[in-house]
């Protein structure tokens, strides 16, 4: 198999709290990873640590093979590695296009490229199948409207892997559906998609293939119709069970 990004005994603590211990997982081309479990269990985390966020305190992050350690996200986004966080990042005094290309904007001679800028924000809105206006301001879109701006920037990245925090969440059904698409085709060019933390719904199947990390258990779910090849679950460490027993008693 096309082995594109892996975990090999990855632990992250937060003081003396361990989010993830020993945690192996493989991600290859032509992939979905439904990544679930309760809160706690280490799932952002784990999205963190391929994205440049985090760092591991032990344990190595391959990407194709090749150990890395990112030290911010950017660098995670150059070596090819796509993030659609949860949490809305779109400045709503900006236009859709301006936000689009925040930071990269095209240039020439010393002049922002508008014209460039607002015709691949377009191509970028149609592969999310949105009839926004890309000069619209973003203080004027819905959730679900800047969520689906939010996905088409992630998609815009030359990468081979898009990590989806939990992409249904202000979604209805509909967009769901587009989103489907996305990953299907995503899918369909070799890429790698951990979803993580995302709404199960109805029409789920059992996947083709399923796999797990070394110390976390895999475990049925349902999932939207022919999204997840593998369903890797995690559970809560053993310095999250603690707290938890400390907030609500024994669990």
């Amino acid at each position: 198999m096309n082995e594109l990004v892996s975990f090999d005994s990855v632990t992250k603590r937060f003081g003396h709290t361990e989010a993830l211990g020993d945690l192996s997982l493989t991600g290859t081309g032509g992939s979905v990873h439904a990544v679930t479990g309760e809160n706690g269990a280490g799932k952002s985390t784990l999205m963190n640590l391929l994205a440049g966020v985090y760092h591991p305190d032990a344990g190595t992050i391959r990407l194709k093979g090749n150990p890395v350690k990112f030290e911010n996200p950017a660098q995670a986004r150059r070596a090819g590695i796509s993030s659609i966080f949860q949490e809305l990042t779109m400045l709503p005094n900006l236009t859709i296009a301006e936000n689009l290309f925040l930071g990269r904007e095209p240039h020439q001679g010393g002049m922002i490229e508008r014209r460039i800028m607002r015709q691949k924000a377009k191509e970028a809105l149609n592969l999310v199948k949105s009839k926004a206006d890309v000069d619209a301001y973003c203080s004027e879109l819905s959730v679900a409207e800047q969520q689906l701006v939010e996905i088409a920037k992630g998609m815009m990245a030359e990468a081979d892997v898009f990590i989806l925090d939990e992409p249904t969440a202000a979604l209805n059904a509909p967009e769901v559906a587009i989103l489907g698409e996305l990953i299907q085709s995503l899918k369909a060019a070799g890429r790698d998609i951990p979803l993580l933390r995302y709404r199960i719904g109805a029409q789920g199947r059992a996947p083709r293939r399923d796999g797990s990390g070394r110390r976390h258990q895999s475990r049925a779910a349902d999932f939207p119709h022919g999204w997840a090849d593998t369903r890797p679950a995690l559970s809560r460490s053993r310095g999250e069970e603690e707290m938890a027993r400390q907030r609500h008693g024994s669990l």
